[in-house]
């Protein structure tokens, strides 16, 4: 038996994170869509994932600052 594997997709664009999501979603992946740095921050917190697919520019936290949160949250 196999496992899913869980994606979340980071994109301030949700209509680009929606279809993001569905093209995974399709493919078997278990999709979750923030869009925001923060929101995803949160969703991490609540439900951790296998990949983290996210945008670079983003307004607020942008996405080499998200990857950095995520780090410090996850190993600090």
């Amino acid at each position: 038996m196999s496992e899913t594997i869980s994606i979340l997709v980071v994109d301030d664009n949700p209509a680009m994170a929606t279809a993001l999501a569905d093209i995974l979603g399709v493919k078997s992946f278990a999709v979750h869509v923030a869009t925001s740095g923060a929101e995803a921050l949160e969703s991490l917190r609540v439900e951790p994932v296998d990949i983290l697919l996210t945008d670079v520019k983003m307004p607020g936290m942008n996405g080499l600052e998200f990857y950095q949160a995520t780090r410090k949250e996850r190993y600090e």
